[in-house]
């Protein structure tokens, strides 16, 4: 009982530092029409997918596009030893793709039968200087695409990311306040 309440306890605290803001936008005011029939995100995420580069900038490509299907095992290993290995995980665990893979398939693997490609780019956002970001943009599915962006935080000598925004298709799904327009 008292395991259960602790661990219960942590999801409060943690929950108290993360706060998704996504959930607090109309479609019809976060979204505007085009005429050409295709819609446009003008809702309050700083961070969501920035066309016009007004928003953010792109202050370093880490990876430029590959396709993992086309890249061999061993390089394509060499490629995601780069990344923490907590971050490929929240990129794979944020896309559901784990749920997709076989029982103890290799990250290689997944990567190669799940991910059409994968760009990787650091972040700067104007006024918000104490966060060091970290997109990756990654291609699922014959089409669909999607940018997760993270917060690098290290504390004692430990790295852990936060989830700070997430798109599906131009869809906001996680936006977090700390790069929520005020």
């Amino acid at each position: 009982m008292m395991k259960s309440l602790f661990v219960m306890g942590l999801f409060v605290w943690g929950g108290a530092f993360a706060q998704d803001m996504s959930s607090t936008e109309d479609m019809g005011t976060a979204y505007r029409n085009m005429p050409d029939g295709s819609s446009r995100y003008i809702g309050k995420c700083l961070t969501h997918e920035d066309y016009e580069k007004v928003k953010f900038k792109v202050t370093k490509t880490v990876l430029e596009t590959i396709s993992p299907a086309e890249t061999s095992k061993k390089e394509l290993a060499t490629i995601l030893s780069k990344f923490d290995s907590l971050l490929i995980s929240e990129v794979l665990n944020n896309l559901d793709i784990y749920d997709m893979a076989d029982r103890g398939a290799s990250r290689v693997s997944i990567f190669q039968e799940f991910i059409d490609d994968m760009t990787v780019e650091q972040l700067s956002l104007s006024g918000r200087d104490n966060l060091k970001l970290i997109r990756f943009n990654v291609g699922v599915g014959g089409g669909n695409g999607s940018y997760l962006i993270f917060n690098e935080k290290a504390k004692s000598g430990k790295k852990s990311y936060q989830l700070m925004s997430f798109t599906f298709d131009g869809e906001l799904n996680y936006c977090d306040k700390e790069v929520w327009k005020n």
